[in-house]
C-alpha cells in the first residue's frame, strides 16, 4: 500500500476530486468524499478506494504537466504541418 497517512488529502485519478483519508485498511483506503448536490449543497460520503486509484497533489501536478506538455507538442506539430513555409530571399522571383 502507498505511503499515505490518516488526514492526508488525496485526489481520485479518474476525476481529480479531492478526498480525505479516514482510515487505512487491508481492504483499501477509507476516505471522506465531498459530493456537490443541487438541492442540499455539499454532502460528505464515506467510501473505500484502492491505493492505485488515488494520488497525491505532487503526483497529480506531475501527471497534469506531462499531459499538458504532450498536448502542446501535438498542437505545435499540427501548426507546423499546416502553416506555409516562408520563401527564402534567393527563391523570390523579381
Amino acid at each position: 500500500m502507498a505511503d499515505y497517512n490518516v488526514g492526508d488529502v488525496l485526489f481520485l485519478k479518474t476525476t481529480g476530486e479531492p478526498v480525505q483519508v479516514l482510515a487505512l485498511d487491508n481492504d483499501g483506503i477509507k476516505v471522506r468524499r465531498p459530493i456537490a448536490t443541487r438541492d442540499n449543497g455539499i454532502l460528505h460520503n464515506t467510501q473505500y478506494f484502492n491505493a492505485f486509484e488515488l494520488e497525491t497533489d505532487a503526483e497529480k501536478l506531475s501527471r497534469t504537466l506531462a499531459n499538458d506538455y504532450a498536448e502542446y507538442n501535438r498542437q505545435m506539430k499540427l501548426v507546423e504541418m499546416t502553416s506555409p513555409k516562408p520563401a527564402l530571399a534567393a527563391e523570390k522571383v523579381n
